[in-house]
């Protein structure tokens, strides 16, 4: 069953080169991972923040990829010099989830995508991280009764396209924003039941194996 990554991250200004660096040695590695689906790249107004979304066969075929080991010495190297911060969620689409949930917020994300053409506007475009999402949702909606449940919100584009990503606390809460969204041709919708969700402090939910071996080089 499908299965997704929400990597969302912060860079020191001063290691944006080896931020570069480390994702251009671990992108063909990951291009050639078994069960990789799709990788997508994110960014917004700040040039340090990035997020990358990638969906895989299942979470087992993730998990390989977590513990790969030269993905787990970058990891370390990034978290350790790279990284101000970053958090990553990772989980099922709800409608297919069996994993333990967390008890951590944003247990259930959306993620709506949808052209900058749209007729949600090119506003979009001008913001990195919007106060309410109430532009979204459709006529006889109120935005301040649906909207009052979310815990969380950032907005990622590509050169085409905004990428709302919003937690919330339960199923039925996302389910009330989805099914109030003005649609629009070209976009689309995940739902996501969390299953480990963890920052580079917090690392609670992180995978078991998170240290590589120490006598061998990047």
């Amino acid at each position: 069953m499908p299965y997704y990554a929400i990597f969302e991250g912060s860079v020191y200004p001063e290691k944006t080169d080896a931020s570069n660096k480390f994702y251009e040695t671990l992108s063909p590695h990951l291009r050639r991972q078994r069960g990789l689906v799709e990788e997508i790249n994110y960014f917004n107004q700040n040039p340090n923040d990035s997020m990358l979304l990638s969906s895989w066969i299942s979470e087992e075929a993730l998990t390989e990829w977590q513990v790969l080991p030269i993905h787990l010495r970058i990891q370390k190297a990034a978290r350790e010099g790279v990284f101000s911060s970053y958090r990553i969620r990772l989980g099922h689409e709800s409608e297919s989830a069996t994993s333990k949930m967390t008890s951590s917020p944003g247990q259930f994300m959306v993620l709506y995508q949808h052209p900058k053409s749209s007729a949600h506007g090119l506003d979009d475009a001008n913001r990195s991280l919007l106060p309410s999402m109430g532009h979204l949702l459709g006529e006889g909606y109120d935005p301040s009764e649906i909207l009052k449940a979310l815990l969380d919100h950032a907005l990622w584009s590509t050169e085409t396209h905004m990428l709302h990503v919003s937690g919330w606390p339960d199923k039925a809460t996302a389910e009330i924003f989805e099914h109030s969204l003005k649609r629009v041709p070209g976009d689309w919708l995940r739902r996501i039941a969390v299953a480990r969700d963890y920052t580079g402090t917090h690392r609670r939910e992180a995978p078991e194996k998170t240290e590589p071996d120490s006598d061998k080089k990047l």
